[in-house]
């Protein structure tokens, strides 16, 4: 996974369904957009669409934010890409500028002189202020990573932006409700966001909205809000995905408020045990056959 492609995925101007095969490729090359082999059925597995959908959009963008270096052979299905994070068009996370097709140098990496590198004479050490040069670079580090992280939940609120928007031509106006809420709740609790639907989710969804209506749906996502339990806050870090919240009798438990915090949930093992011998301990004191002793 690459940092630097992930970040250029990001700033692609390009439909929320394009963007998401972009990242998909991006979370397995490195710096340079390369080393990168995936099969279509892969993307598309990933991806949580169709395999033609992964074809036409690869086909769109190759030449312009993308290259195909090696077609798939007989016996594996595996392409070779080339991202072109030195060319195509994108947004830079830390600066928000448009580096147009055709420009030299990626936006994401300082440029460098290779010849200024190999030659050793090219500083000298005695002049060389160690403390003072790490201290400005650590604090530069910091600086640029919280852009970063400010620029890729700016990233992220728009693309799901997009996402919502892309999903208004397939779905109705209650289940939209639905959609925009949890992809609002999932980005605040970093849960997995809803990005496609298929036939078979838009058909659970919908005996959903019509058993419990919305309000019931305002109730439950409200409830997975405040439960530890569906946010992460267990011994596997397991959290609540949409997929399983539309299962009949999970959606009734958490309705039900049977994934609620309890009131001792914080307490562990150990301060109930110490509890308890305490309480022991203090009953057996009241008792007038121990004080007779």
């Amino acid at each position: 996974m690459s940092t630097i492609a992930t970040a250029w995925a990001w700033g692609l101007d390009i439909k929320a369904s394009d963007k998401i095969i972009f990242l998909a490729l991006a979370d397995q090359s490195d710096d340079n957009g390369e080393s990168l082999f995936m099969a279509n059925e892969t993307i598309a597995k990933r991806c949580h669409c169709t395999i033609r959908k992964v074809q036409s959009t690869l086909k769109k963008y190759n030449g312009k934010h993308l290259k195909l270096l090696s077609e798939a052979g007989e016996k594996y299905k595996t392409r070779e890409w080339k991202l072109l994070i030195d060319g195509g068009e994108s947004r830079s996370p830390l600066t928000n500028e448009v580096h147009p097709s055709g420009e030299s140098g990626s936006p994401y990496k300082e440029s460098y002189n290779k010849d200024s590198y190999n030659n050793k004479d090219s500083y000298n050490k005695d002049s060389y202020n160690k403390d003072s040069s790490i201290d400005d670079f650590s604090a530069e580090v910091k600086r640029k990573a919280i852009t970063m992280v400010e620029r890729e939940g700016k990233f992220k609120r728009e693309f799901i932006h997009g996402v919502n928007q892309d999903l208004k031509s397939y779905c109705t106006t209650r289940e939209m409700a639905v959609v925009e809420s949890w992809n609002e709740l999932a980005l605040k609790l970093k849960l997995a966001t809803i990005i496609k639907f298929s036939g078979k989710r838009k058909k659970i969804l919908k005996a959903r909205i019509d058993e419990y209506g919305l309000e019931g749906w305002e109730k439950v996502l409200f409830k997975i809000e405040k439960s530890n339990f569906l946010t992460g806050v267990n011994s596997r870090e397991w959290k609540a995905t949409f997929d399983w919240v539309l299962q009949p009798d999970v959606f009734l438990k958490i309705y039900e408020g049977s994934y609620d915090d309890k009131r001792d949930s914080n307490e562990g093992r150990a301060t109930k045990r110490r509890k308890a011998i305490l309480s022991a301990v203090s009953n057996e004191l009241d008792d007038p056959r121990t004080a007779a002793r």
